[in-house]
């Protein structure tokens, strides 16, 4: 399936969101939402699961969304901008091999709710 010039639907899960969206601007889609699926997300694998939605119990209500980063962090974790003088004040390139354009995605990403 090519994903050439389109915003691509992701679920969490299996690796990485930054993965995700990795592979996504590698085949050359412009945007990428990520959504949480309930059946993988906890919600609805005990029974009476429909009463324990947030603010009544532990699970992601339908409007809710995971944050965290995208960075590409398999080719070099950490700030990808850093001036830490622990590292010698060392680019990523010098740390990781990886300059800090190329570790940052050029595609947007939105995380949805599963509801949306």
């Amino acid at each position: 399936v090519s994903v050439n010039g389109t915003i691509v639907l992701v679920r969490y899960g299996k690796c990485f969101r930054g993965l995700k969206v990795q592979n996504a601007q590698k085949r050359g889609a412009v945007g990428v939402l990520i959504y949480s699926d309930p059946q993988q997300d906890g919600y609805g694998t005990h029974p009476g699961d429909e009463q324990g939605v947030y603010p009544n119990g532990p699970w992601r209500p339908p409007f809710g969304i995971q944050r965290g980063s995208v960075q590409f962090n398999s080719q070099c974790a950490g700030d990808p901008y850093r001036a830490d003088p622990r590292y010698g004040n060392k680019t990523a390139l010098e740390i990781c091999g990886a300059a800090s354009k190329d570790i940052i995605p050029s595609i947007p990403s939105l995380p949805i709710g599963y509801e949306d």
